[in-house]
């Protein structure tokens, strides 16, 4: 593995599969760290960051349904991907890709919800919970409030 391509190495994603739809984990991130030329959604990221809510609403069923059904193991997989979408989407929130080799995911990013690290920390050591599942559903609806803050002071500082 080459050294950039290390800020992709987290040991809570060892196990993610490839992908879930149209959605691969960390594709771009990869291509960049792999010094691939594509596009970079932490750039242009409107676009891209409906493609990340389109991919959580159809997830959010499946782990609804892995709950109901009582299947941990199948709640945990989809708990990575679920992750894997909102720290991507907090990332090009920030307007950066993706960056895990930090201390905390997560660290040095202005536009958080509140108690970021510490809630996320929970859901990562414990992901076949259904709480977890409870406070992913929460953060994602706090980063979906903070992306639309974030859209509407950037529209009104342009005019």
């Amino acid at each position: 593995m080459n050294e950039r391509l290390k800020r992709l190495h987290h040991p809570f994603f060892n196990n993610i599969q490839d992908q879930v739809g149209e959605f691969v984990p960390f594709y771009y991130e990869r291509q960049l760290y792999q010094e691939i030329a594509s596009e970079k959604p932490w750039e242009e990221s409107e676009r891209f960051i409906a493609m990340i809510l389109k991919e959580w609403d159809q997830l959010k069923i499946r782990l609804k349904s892995a709950h109901q059904q009582r299947d941990k193991q199948e709640a945990e997989q989809l708990m990575v991907l679920g992750v894997a979408l909102l720290v991507q989407y907090v990332y090009w929130l920030n307007e950066k890709p993706v960056s895990l080799d930090e201390q905390q995911i997560g660290d040095g990013l202005v536009h958080l919800p509140f108690n970021f690290a510490d809630r996320l920390q929970f859901i990562m050591g414990q992901p076949a919970l259904h709480l977890a599942f409870i406070q992913l559903i929460e953060l994602m609806n706090e980063v979906i409030k903070l992306d639309a803050k974030n859209r509407v002071r950037k529209k009104h500082s342009k005019q």
